[in-house]
């Protein structure tokens, strides 16, 4: 959505977009905070939620160390194809967990 603003197109029409977009992140940042506290907390067997906290927060760390990098390479070098490309990995990610064996 947000490199759709970009595309040549009256200001209000880029702005229309831009508080979509906006929505659009809010809403997933949401989605993401809960399912965070589901699988750092909830799926965490009696007595082993530090185990699973400590898991869980590494990946905080290699994203904030990788994420970056990805983000400046795909949006900065490669422009709007690189936007449609970064969204094409969360939507990827996304369904993964869907596509592996599920829990019994």
């Amino acid at each position: 959505m947000f490199a759709l603003s970009g595309v040549d197109t009256a200001p209000w029409q880029a702005a229309a977009v831009l508080l979509l977009a906006a929505g659009l992140q809010v809403v997933g940042e949401m989605m993401q905070a809960s399912g965070s506290w589901e699988i750092s907390f909830g799926l965490a067997p009696a007595g082993r939620q530090g185990q699973y906290q400590g898991f869980f927060g590494a990946g905080t760390a290699v994203a904030r160390v990788l994420g970056p990098l990805l983000r400046t390479t795909l949006i900065v070098t490669w422009g709007t194809p690189g936007w449609f490309l970064l969204g094409a990995i969360f939507v990827a990610a996304d369904l993964a967990p869907s596509i592996g064996p599920q829990p019994r």
